[in-house]
């Protein structure tokens, strides 16, 4: 039949070989045949099954078919047959061994260069060194025949009597999982009787991957990446986890045991806290994140300072992290914790107060809520507590509190002559005295009489700047201040005037154009220049002073004395005497 195809043309390929169906999920071994017999039929055919509805004459017709092709061909079935029926003993005798046979079936040793060099080594050798070595007359010629030896290679493996290979190839990868360290490679290629750096070693880490370097350690594709996400995620959950759970999660993608603990060590930037894991890197924030997991509840800022040691600079750039980073959250009055934690945050006893009082359906009584506030913050002050429950944001009736509403009345204020240092000047002038102290040398806010904030036409709740040319002023009445309105810095001021501690600073205030200007007053002044400055007139007379402070002549020294001002009670006593 191979002598001529003329009488067989309509024949198909399964009536041209006896048994021919026994191979039928064989695949075509191209490689044992002539190339042609690949270029005829090689993209269209896989398996012999394929091809067993073809006959002669619509072989024939494929390009580059010819009557030598399709005797080749039939040639090929007949051996697939053969080779099936004949009874395989396939001896198991080890991964090198194995490995061994299966090279010395390669009838042409370039092949076997070419895919050692270029297929197998974890890092492939350039392709003019290949040709080089088979003496390839061009580079192109390597990548011409590649694939050839491939399908070669392919054909070897599939065949029973090389299946041990493919079996220990799957063992191996089973055992290194998706990302490996080099003592885990090492180990589980010598228990197999096989070297890592040797060609028997590359061949099976490609088989049972291919495994690709990364660094020392090897992975499949994407192994690294699975591993880093997996460590992540724990940390996510868990914040501190026991380590019990990173070898979990690891183990979980099928990482080798001895891996895990490589894994841990040399790629975790992590510390031992007991038996659990915190994330340790080298910034104060992630330190303070590490730190507070491993607590696992809310520390004091010198807490956190004392624990990182040299790595927190001061208390107060700890303090400003602290409030800075997103992670962090405030859960008392001197305690902080993580955001991550889904506590409630703390942001101040006075919101606290109007919390408890929401929940509890808008009035709660007022011991209740010093008890709860206390449980809930117990670095809270009772006293505190107290203080802002009593401040103009609340409403404290018959032992009760509630939030303020818009209709509640605000309470009645003194009038401003009660106020020390206070004094009009007509009807839009109001001077306000300020003995020249540390905190106002340092820029801090300073506690304003409710009568002067009144006066200025700041109300409960407001505020309002006044400008001038030796600088700017703002006075703040907050609802929840326990010592009532504020004025800002008055550091700028002092220093554009040259006052120092000891001397006195009068802000004159201009309530139509919100202005404001100072007057420095020296500790050295005589009684009738502190006096002047005072009241802005060039001329002190008892009329005068009665008109500053709204009260009658006579009263102008009780009133003075009354408010706490003794010094210029003496002053009108020496000058007005």
């Amino acid at each position: 039949m191979t002598d001529g195809l003329d009488a067989s043309m309509d024949f198909g390929l399964g009536d041209l070989v006896e048994g021919f169906d026994a191979v039928s999920d064989v695949v075509i071994p191209y490689s044992r045949m002539p190339k042609r017999v690949h270029s005829a039929f090689g993209a269209e055919f896989t398996t012999w099954g394929e091809m067993a509805g073809e006959t002669v004459r619509s072989l024939l017709s494929r390009r580059y078919a010819g009557e030598g092709t399709i005797n080749a061909l039939i040639a090929g079935a007949r051996e697939s047959v053969s080779r099936h029926r004949a009874p395989v003993v396939v001896e198991r005798v080890g991964a090198a061994a194995a490995i061994r046979r299966l090279l010395d079936e390669f009838d042409d040793e370039r092949d076997r260069v070419m895919l050692r060099d270029r297929v197998w080594r974890p890092v492939p050798r350039w392709q003019i060194e290949v040709a080089q070595d088979i003496g390839a007359a061009h580079p192109a010629w390597v990548a011409r025949h590649l694939p050839r030896a491939q399908a070669r290679f392919d054909e070897l493996l599939a065949e029973p009597v090389h299946r041990e290979i493919v079996d220990c190839a799957a063992e191996l990868g089973q055992r290194l999982g998706p990302y490996a360290s080099p003592e885990t490679v090492t180990n589980e290629l010598w228990r197999m009787g096989v070297e890592q750096d040797t060609e028997a070693g590359w061949m099976l880490m490609h088989l049972a991957g291919p495994y690709t370097p990364v660094g020392s350690w090897v992975e499949t594709k994407g192994g690294q990446r699975r591993a880093a996400e997996a460590v992540a995620d724990v940390f996510e959950r868990l914040g501190a986890p026991p380590v019990a759970e990173v070898h979990r999660a690891l183990a979980e993608i099928g990482m080798a045991p001895s891996s895990v603990a490589a894994y841990i060590d040399n790629h975790l930037q992590v510390r031992w806290v007991g038996d659990q894991l915190v994330r340790w890197g080298d910034t104060v924030t992630v330190r303070t994140e590490a730190f507070l997991h491993a607590r696992g509840a809310p520390a004091t800022v010198e807490e956190i300072h004392a624990a990182l040691g040299e790595a927190a600079s001061s208390l107060d750039a700890l303090q400003q992290l602290l409030n800075k980073k997103n992670q962090f959250i405030r859960t008392s009055l001197r305690l902080w914790g993580l955001r991550s934690w889904d506590v409630d945050e703390y942001s101040g006893v006075a919101n606290a107060i109007g919390t408890l009082i929401d929940n509890a359906g808008g009035r709660i009584e007022f011991n209740d809520l010093v008890a709860e506030m206390r449980a809930n913050f117990p670095d809270v002050a009772e006293g505190s507590v107290r203080a802002y429950a009593r401040t103009l944001a609340f409403v404290v009736e018959d032992g009760v509190v509630r939030r303020r509403r818009p209709r509640d009345r605000w309470p009645k204020l003194a009038p401003l002559h009660t106020a020390r240092g206070a004094f009009r000047n007509g009807d839009n002038e109001i001077r306000l005295a300020f003995a020249v102290s540390r905190d106002v040398l340092r820029g801090s806010g300073i506690p304003l009489p409710a009568p002067c904030a009144a006066a200025l036409g700041v109300k409960p709740g407001k505020s309002r700047k006044f400008s001038g040319p030796h600088g700017s002023v703002a006075v703040r009445w907050a609802l929840t201040s326990t010592i009532g309105p504020q004025i800002g810095s008055l550091r700028v001021l002092a220093g554009n005037v040259g006052v120092s501690g000891g001397d006195t600073l009068v802000l004159v205030f201009d309530l139509n154009e919100r202005a404001v200007k100072a007057v420095g007053v020296s500790a050295d002044a005589s009684a009738e220049e502190r006096l002047r400055h005072h009241l802005g007139r060039g001329r002190v007379t008892r009329p005068v002073l009665a008109a500053a402070l709204d009260c009658a002549r006579s009263e102008v020294e009780s009133v003075l004395r009354g408010r706490g001002d003794d010094a210029l009670a003496d002053a009108v006593e020496d000058v007005l005497h």
